[in-house]
Formats: structure tokens, sequence, C-alpha cells
């Protein structure tokens, strides 16, 4: 299934219940490298990144590739595009798109090293 019927096939959570559809509907594909990942967020570095209080969905490519990506739905809380500065965005987690993605959400914070 593609991003959207993934995201429609799940129940949303309550903050989000109005914009399910438009976060669907807006997911698209974000290259970029991981930063500052906590149990409420992480920072992405990125060349394009989205707009301050979209909501988005992620997915976290495994360093392994026989892991399945770790999906999550979130709001990009601060966008920066500023020239001369690091592009990127702060993205808080909402909600995973299945349990099988927060447990791999919560290996990958055991197995990065703290936030700064």
């Amino acid at each position: 299934r593609d991003a959207a019927q993934e995201i429609r096939a799940i129940e949303p959570p309550e903050e989000l219940a109005a914009n399910w559809a438009a976060l669907a509907d807006g997911a698209e594909p974000i290259a970029g490298t991981l930063q500052d990942i906590t149990a409420a967020g992480f920072t992405v570095l990125t060349e394009a990144p989205p707009a301050a209080g979209r909501l988005v969905r992620v997915e976290i490519d495994p360093p392994n590739e026989t892991i399945h990506p770790t999906r999550i739905a979130g709001k990009v809380t601060w966008s920066s595009a500023t020239e001369g500065r690091a592009k990127g965005f702060g993205l808080q987690v909402l909600h995973f798109l299945s349990s099988a993605d927060e447990q791999r959400y919560q290996d990958l914070l055991l197995a990065r090293p703290p936030a700064r």
C-alpha cells in the first residue's frame, strides 16, 4: 500500500483527527539525515524542509536493509531554510503507524547517542 492508504487505514489520534486526510494526501518523501533523536521527536537535516506547523509522515530507513522502515506521523515544530545555516526541521512525534513502528523507534533510541 502507498503512504496515503496506510495513514487512512489507522485510527487517528484525537489531536490529528480533523487533519488526518490532509496528512495522508500530503505524504511526500523527504531525504535527510536524522539528528538529536529523543522519545518526543528529532531533527532532520534536509535541503527542502517542510513549513513549520505542517503534518507530515516520515519514514526512517534502517541501516540494515532487511528491517522495515519506521513510519511516523508528526508535526513540524520548526523549519530552517535560511541561507548559510543548516537546513532542516524539527519533528514532534505524534503517532506511529503500527506497534512494530513504535518498537523500531524505541530500538533506534537505544542505539543512538543521546541528544545534545
